[in-house]
């Protein structure tokens, strides 16, 4: 038998195991919740900043929309007239002082929010050139060949709007403002938080002006961010800018980071807390635990009897008590092991004495076959003998089929009815109530004649076999009554004796192999047969012991649809 030392907090000792599954059970768990806070605390920092960016974004678009519409209509006065439209048309032409005055008071509108302006025609060169002297007065200009178009630059951004035919939608050339920041900006919500930026760029991602901290006049573009930072970008299309803001993202999740710098202290509280009550529970545990240890081995021995004593109702505790369960399990299996492997050789020894008693019942039929022709045509004798070999033969087949269907499980179905397979049960059941002095009560009416397929002679010893059964557990005087019922497309024989019933052990054994009920020193063989015999024919045999009365044996078996002709 094992033996357990002790050697107090080793790690080779139960108790130090049961420590060492704990604070790996506590502290790897622990440990990848921490990391896994912290990320998500981290995280959820990174998504609000990032949200918080994307809001100032879309007010600072909203407010670039609402100027951008108000410029456009000022700027709609160079684009949209029949003076610049007809001169774009030709690739000579220019403009006389009335339209060179007609464009110089136009651009005096939209002098305040525009640097200057560029006519091109359809060809993409640029004509002509709107733009304020040393002076600041606007003055028109003709471009010479291979000028370039104005170009976004700091505080400025370069746009092109349409220039269309008088009348109609033929665009004719274009016209390029450059539209001043300040005119469509507004300083955004968020600089003025420390290390948050917002950027301006042109369509090809050229800075134009840049708000921070720091600097926040809008054509400062400052220095690149560096570090961990979050970038939110929104991209217009009229005027054609896109808006990015920068935040860094570390002074921003310090907040979260600390959060979680206290959860990972209260983990560690938890922790100690864990592994002092893991060190109770072992010392606790080891004691049941080592009488387990010890009752396995005596059960390895061959020691059944060995129980343990129960001292705490914690879950070693029922551990115990299921291996004391499983203790008294055991001896019962073994004990019913051998039961049946007896009663299995009963049974089996059983079928082959049935199977021996076919010979001489056929060597007795002969012989009283042979009688028979040789009596006389009037001698008394005739009748009897006739009679005797009807129940020859009858026995001859019962037994056949009874041991097919025992042995095999299948059985030759044919259309019959009900009568014919319970009234010579009822026959040969008939001595056995007679000399016990049993009454046999009968309530079949018309059941009788319902039609079942099947093996007739398999259903007489069925039937044969619970009648008997059902008179061997009555005691003189008693009653035994058979009826039968149609439901549900079945049929059902009830089978009820006015013995004392059956107890609720012999009740739950009924389902075992060769399990006799009520006699002593039976074998089970009928009531393993009959069991067999009702499954074959897609049946069931259920048990019933209502309280005061004896046993109710139900046979049940489907029915077969009677036809036009059977019925006749």
């Amino acid at each position: 038998m094992a033996r357990f030392r002790a050697v107090g907090w080793s790690r080779h000792s139960l108790r130090g195991k049961l420590i060492a599954i704990v604070a790996g059970g506590v502290i790897v768990p622990l440990a990848l919740v921490a990391a896994w806070t912290t990320h998500r605390l981290r995280g959820a920092g990174e998504a609000l900043l990032h949200s918080q960016l994307d809001a100032s974004l879309s007010g600072m678009e909203r407010v670039i929309d609402r100027n951008w519409r108000a410029q456009r209509a000022d700027l709609l006065l160079l684009s949209d007239n029949n003076v610049v439209a007809r001169a774009l048309r030709s690739r000579t032409a220019s403009f006389d002082a009335k339209g060179a005055r007609f464009l110089e008071d136009a651009f005096r509108i939209v002098q305040p929010v525009v640097d200057e302006v560029v006519f091109s025609d359809s060809l993409g060169r640029a004509r002509w050139r709107v733009a304020p002297d040393p002076g600041l007065q606007p003055r028109l200009e003709e471009l010479s060949e291979g000028q370039e178009h104005p170009a976004s630059r700091l505080g400025s951004v370069a746009v092109d709007m349409p220039v269309r035919a008088p009348g109609s939608a033929h665009v004719v050339g274009t016209m390029t403002a450059l539209v001043r920041l300040s005119a469509l900006v507004q300083t955004p919500a968020l600089v003025g938080t420390a290390g948050v930026s917002v950027e301006i760029q042109d369509a090809r991602g050229v800075p134009l002006a840049r708000w921070d901290a720091a600097a926040g006049a809008p054509d400062h573009p400052g220095e690149p961010l560096s570090g961990a930072q979050v970038s939110v970008a929104r991209t217009l299309g009229e005027p054609p800018l896109r808006l990015v803001a920068h935040a860094p993202l570390d002074p921003f999740v310090e907040p979260f980071a600390h959060d979680a710098r206290i959860g990972m202290m209260v983990y560690g509280g938890v922790l100690a807390a864990a592994l002092g009550i893991a060190g109770w529970l072992a010392m606790r545990a080891t004691g049941t635990l080592r009488r387990l240890a010890e009752g396995a081995d005596a059960v390895a021995h061959g020691d059944l009897e060995y129980q343990i004593d129960v001292d705490s109702p914690d879950e070693i505790g029922r551990v115990a008590d299921a291996f004391n369960a499983m203790t008294r399990d055991l001896r019962r299996s073994l004990r019913d092991a051998s039961q049946r492997n007896a009663l299995a050789a009963v049974g089996a020894f059983a079928a082959e004495l049935a199977h021996e008693v076919r010979n001489p019942l056929t060597s007795v039929r002969l012989d009283l076959q042979r009688l028979h022709e040789r009596l006389p045509s009037d001698s008394k004798m005739r009748d009897p003998l006739v009679r005797v070999l009807s129940v020859l033969e009858r026995l001859n087949r019962t037994v056949t089929g009874a041991l097919r269907v025992a042995r095999s499980g299948t059985i030759t179905p044919a259309r019959l009815q009900l009568r014919s397979a319970l009234e010579p049960a009822l026959q040969a059941a008939g001595p056995t109530f007679t000399s016990r002095h049993i009454a046999l009560q009968r309530d079949l009416g018309d059941v009788s004649s319902a039609w079942l397929r099947g093996d007739a002679d398999a259903l007489t010893q069925l039937f044969t076999n619970v009648l008997i059964n059902a008179a061997e557990a009555v005691d003189r005087a008693g009653s035994v009554s058979v009826s039968a019922a149609l439901q549900n497309g079945s049929v059902s024989v009830m089978i009820a004796d006015s013995g004392s019933g059956m107890p609720p052990e012999i009740m739950r054994q009924l389902d075992e192999q060769f399990h006799t009920t009520t006699k002593q020193g039976g074998t089970g063989l009928g009531l393993t047969i009959a069991r067999r015999i009702a499954t074959a024919h897609g049946g069931r045999i259920e048990f019933a012991c209502p309280p005061g009365s004896g046993t109710i044996v139900t046979i049940t078996l489907p029915r077969e649809a009677a036809t036009t002709s059977s019925i006749a």
